[in-house]
């Protein structure tokens, strides 16, 4: 971690972007109704058309690479089918081998799914599908992970029975073993001791009350490496709609809403959860104080939540170590419909920060689907969907910020993806899913999410790379972020490299599109090339510095037509 003075120095490029449509929150939700089979699911056969995908022309950040996870073997993208509620495990000893899965819907005309699973050797550039996980089989809620030593997990829920069964893979996700008995619930969660603490390898997972087959109890752990499953256990408060972590010294910490609809978000601390035999010993639950309650129900996923309640930790050795982090996107105070809440604890959870916005928005937009992960080097991630700049609230774009100073404050958000419907494309239930998943590293962070960008539900992988870079002091388009940062990370651009966004330079300069230095036919040329298209404000093709390419740019250029430009 950086002192905190070169913290303080550093600024991400981004662009500000245009009016923001309000949107309207939903009718309070219904009581949560865990999702089992129903007599008219079944198994559909899964399509047998393929097309390209979408995944290479949705990205507008250039640290930012998406690709298609639910691809067919060539890559392509099946059409008529849905994939949600993606979760990654990425090896920590090569994180070039990543491993997805997702709820794998064969039809939009069955709400029939199953345990979707791919591989990755190449950091996510690219992946390989394999057939479900015992095909045919109705299973949901896919959660995985990785241990310390590369050894994959996935998690997932028989549908009826409501039961937790945990496969295992030694090759990174190419081969699974059969899986075994984990009793779990519905909306499980699930960590694993990464420390080197004598629990290293425990996995944990907790669960949902509803949906449950042993209510009260939502808690139980496994000594050795998935094998076998002690008996459930209940938990102070019962906290739900949350994840788990495992702290420094292998302690475990369980973060929920602590009834279905509560604004109480509570985090549960157990001290002694990697024991291999003695009875697991909690700590009284403490209120986290998020601002607001976990969504669900709201008008861009109707049928489902807006993310689980996300809580991880500084494991690194600089001045947060051991900080505790409490993030989701809830129902804040007053007309905004939600928000992304972040808290902080510096005492192993016995008492939180007041909560900290991290959308930057003003206009009142959804905020949601919010996950967060902490890089080895205490660099905090967080990711959501975001509507601020969508004519209706169901057009999502991804958005993305970091925070380097222990979450203190983020940087300004910024924008990964073209916008999405989040109203489309649903397998019979109303939703797009529940959460996604993210891992950090060093050097960026690997998000997956589910979008709509095909058209229809799809699982998508995206390769962050923060940029980081110095602060040079000026800001010519006053949008708080320094030019030259702006430059350096191609969110702006200088053709005629003097550190000013060409922006920012006279209008003759943005005229000549093709940076020649005369304003000619060439220009047009560019323009039509580039047409519809939108991204960085003042790129090339981009003569009204507006990030759009339309009939704008072809009148500014015939305003300015033989002009020179320095």
């Amino acid at each position: 971690m950086a002192p905190a003075r070169d913290v303080r120095r550093r600024a991400i490029a981004w662009l500000a972007l245009g009016a923001i449509a309000r949107g309207a929150p939903a009718d309070p939700p219904a009581p949560w109704e865990p999702e089992a089979p129903s007599a008219t699911d079944r198994r559909v056969p899964p399509p047998q058309v393929f097309r390209e995908s979408a995944a290479g022309r949705v990205s507008v950040a250039p640290f930012a690479r998406v690709t298609q996870v639910n691809v067919n073997p060539q890559g392509l993208n099946i059409v008529g089918d849905a994939a949600n509620e993606p979760s990654l495990a990425v090896d920590p000893n090569n994180r070039n081998r990543i491993a997805a899965g997702w709820r794998q819907f064969d039809s939009v005309t069955s709400s029939f799914r199953q345990a979707g699973v791919a591989w990755s050797r190449d950091g996510g550039e690219s992946w390989n599908p394999l057939p479900p996980l015992d095909a045919g089989v109705f299973r949901s809620d896919p959660v995985l992970e990785s241990d310390a030593n590369g050894v994959f997990y996935y998690n997932s829920l028989l549908g009826g029975e409501f039961s937790t069964w945990i496969y295992r893979s030694l090759n990174g996700g190419r081969t699974w073993g059969a899986p075994t008995f984990a009793f779990g619930g519905d909306k499980q969660w699930m960590a694993i001791d990464k420390t080197d603490s004598p629990s290293r390898g425990r996995i944990y997972q907790a669960w949902n009350i509803a949906g449950n087959n042993h209510f009260p109890a939502t808690f139980n752990r496994s000594p050795d490496a998935g094998q076998t499953w002690t008996q459930p256990t209940t938990i102070p408060a019962r906290p739900i709609f949350g994840t788990l972590t495992v702290g420094r010294g292998g302690e475990v910490f369980i973060l929920g809403a602590a009834t279905s609809g509560s604004t109480e978000l509570v985090v549960v601390r157990a001290l002694n959860a990697g024991h291999p035999t003695d009875p697991p010993v909690f700590l009284p639950a403490v209120t986290v104080p998020l601002g607001g309650a976990p969504l669900r129900g709201i008008q861009v996923n109707p049928g489902g939540l807006a993310g689980q309640l996300i809580i991880d930790q500084d494991r690194s050795t600089g001045p947060f170590a051991g900080r505790l982090y409490a993030l989701g996107a809830v129902d804040p105070p007053g007309a905004d419909p939600a928000d992304v809440h972040l808290c902080r604890s510096d005492d192993n959870g016995a008492t939180w920060s007041p909560f900290l916005r991290v959308n930057d928005d003003t206009i009142g937009a959804y905020q949601w689907f919010a996950t967060m992960s902490v890089a080895p080097d205490g660099r905090v991630d967080v990711a959501w969907n975001d509507t601020r700049n969508g004519a209706e609230p169901r057009f999502s774009e991804i958005f993305y910020a970091f925070s380097l100073d222990g979450g203190a404050s983020f940087s300004p958000a910024f924008r990964l993806t073209l916008p999405y419907d989040s109203l489309i494309g649903w397998p019979q239930q109303n939703k797009i899913g529940d959460y996604w998943d993210m891992d950090s590293d060093i050097e960026g962070a690997d998000l997956i999410v589910a979008a709509t960008w095909n058209g229809e539900q799809d699982v998508y992988h995206i390769r962050i790379t923060p940029p980081i870079c110095a602060d040079s002091g000026r800001d010519c388009n006053a949008n708080s972020v320094n030019d030259e940062c702006e430059i350096q990370v191609g969110l702006a651009f200088d053709a005629n490299q003097n550190a000013i966004p060409d922006e920012c330079e006279t209008p003759s300069c943005l005229a000549d599109t093709d940076r020649s230095g005369t304003v000619d036919f060439d220009d047009i040329t560019r323009i039509l090339e580039a047409w519809a298209s939108s991204g960085a404000a003042g790129r090339i093709g981009d003569a009204s510095a507006d990030g759009r390419v339309d009939l704008t740019d072809v009148t500014v250029v015939l305003q300015r037509w033989l002009q020179t430009c320095p």
